[in-house]
């Protein structure tokens, strides 16, 4: 039954062909079948079709190339431990005291008692017994040395502009920037210039905007973050002007020096802690920053 049923399905789809001797397949017309494909591709690659219509209109247009810098200075003291850190360092430093060696100096106090007990001490253990009045002394010079406070005046007068505030976060250098007729608060940025790479421009933007007298260590030869924009449609209209600007972004730690704004460039800067940037920086602009900036939490 099962060959019968094989060769009513061949035949159904093919014919004999007495003068050849061969069974030849039926196929459907030739334009059915082209047009059926067609519009099978049309359905299944439309949205294809369409992304890559967008992408070649894209690669038509023009846009500014610029290079921005996140300066950033690193905290100078360790930020203070919540209870529960404070309690597992107390635990850790108490086993480790528990099962810590006596040291030379705790022996030395030790022989010290012992010999003065026995009441039979010669001149090399009165030298040792000095050694009770030194440590006196180191102990009275100990209660006199106060540590500097963590809250400096700068952080009481939130004196934005100095370096000298919330020491155990870390600090971003923010400009005014004239975009246009109106002023934004942005990181430094330059336009890229032909002939420079990526970070070449990073390093001129520095030197343009603080000149030669701040220490800046870029990290990397590859930019960190990306931030794009369009110009204003009256611009964006004009003809071969470009769409507007990618603004690729390095990041770069202070290591020192004194910051002079180019007044050309910027008519104004801010030391801010990560919390405060959303108070300054564009909404979307911050989106893209916020990107490559660890958590500070």
């Amino acid at each position: 039954m099962a060959s019968l049923s094989f060769l009513r399905t061949s035949f159904r789809f093919s014919h004999f062909d007495a003068a050849k001797g061969l069974i030849v397949r039926r196929s459907k017309p030739a334009t059915v079948a082209r047009s059926q494909s067609t519009a099978s591709q049309a359905k299944n690659e439309g949205p294809v079709s369409n992304t890559i219509d967008v992408t070649l209109r894209e690669r038509n247009e023009k846009w500014d190339l610029f290079v921005g810098v996140c300066l950033e200075r690193k905290p100078v003291i360790t930020r203070e431990l919540s209870e529960l850190e404070s309690k597992v360092q107390n635990l850790l430093q108490q086993l480790e005291f528990e099962n810590s060696h006596k040291s030379d100096h705790e022996l030395r106090l030790e022989n010290e008692n012992r010999a003065s007990k026995k009441k039979d001490l010669d001149d090399d253990e009165v030298k040792v017994q000095l050694q009770t009045d030194i440590d006196e002394q180191y102990l009275e010079e100990f209660k006199r040395f106060q540590l500097a406070p963590r809250i400096t005046e700068a952080d009481k007068n939130n004196d934005t502009k100095s370096l000298d505030r919330a020491l155990d976060r870390h600090l971003l250098l923010v400009t005014k920037i004239k975009l246009g007729d109106k002023h934004h608060w942005l990181l430094p940025h330059g336009q890229h210039k032909a002939g420079e790479t990526l970070r070449e421009s990073a390093e001129r933007v520095i030197k343009e905007y603080f000149g030669d007298g701040l220490n800046v260590l870029l990290m990397g030869n590859a930019p960190c973050g990306f931030y794009k924009f369009k110009y204003p449609k009256p611009i964006r209209e004009l003809p071969e002007k470009p769409k507007g600007a990618k603004v690729f972004f390095y990041k770069g730690q202070y290591r020192g020096g004194i910051l002079k704004l180019n007044q050309a460039l910027g008519t104004d800067f801010n030391w801010l802690k990560r919390t405060e940037l959303k108070d300054f920086l564009p909404e979307k602009y911050l989106k893209s920053v916020d990107e490559f900036l660890l958590d500070e939490s």
